[in-house]
């Protein structure tokens, strides 16, 4: 079979057609296998939009000026825009914006842990609750 196929030259063509997919086979077999690279795919679209959106409202600024001088030791800015632009895309919870953060690529936000964050603020708001309780306590007090 072989001997006839190489006389009338169709063995050539056979291969040469059959070429195109001995490239894909080699990378499926690679993935299987484990010797193809780990790539990580981000998406960026939504958060390049949003990103120019809280620059040109003033966003950013505000919240950058109202955190100064607050002794956070964290980029509060950058985990209020997380929240924000997952509550616009997604929405849910602060630990479901932690993990679908993941997925996108954001500026500054590389090394932030939300989660971390988010609860250092509540730690916060419950403190300021707090000493706002007592001022009106005394207040009362005093009248």
């Amino acid at each position: 079979m072989v001997t006839r196929l190489l006389g009338l030259g169709q063995l050539d063509r056979l291969l040469r057609s059959g070429a195109c997919f001995v490239q894909q086979a080699m990378v499926l077999h690679a993935s299987r296998t484990g010797e193809a690279p780990i790539v990580a795919v981000r998406r960026i679209g939504s958060a390049l939009t949003f990103e120019r959106v809280w620059e040109e409202t003033g966003c950013r600024q505000v919240i950058a000026s109202l955190a100064r001088g607050r002794g956070h030791r964290f980029a509060l800015e950058r985990a209020v825009f997380v929240v924000v632009l997952h509550r616009l895309m997604r929405g849910g919870s602060d630990l479901a914006a932690d993990r679908w953060r993941e997925e996108y690529r954001i500026a500054g936000c590389e090394q932030l842990d939300l989660i971390t964050c988010i609860a250092r603020l509540a730690g916060s708001a419950r403190s300021c609750q707090s000493r706002s309780r007592t001022k009106r306590r005394r207040l009362r007090r005093a009248a």
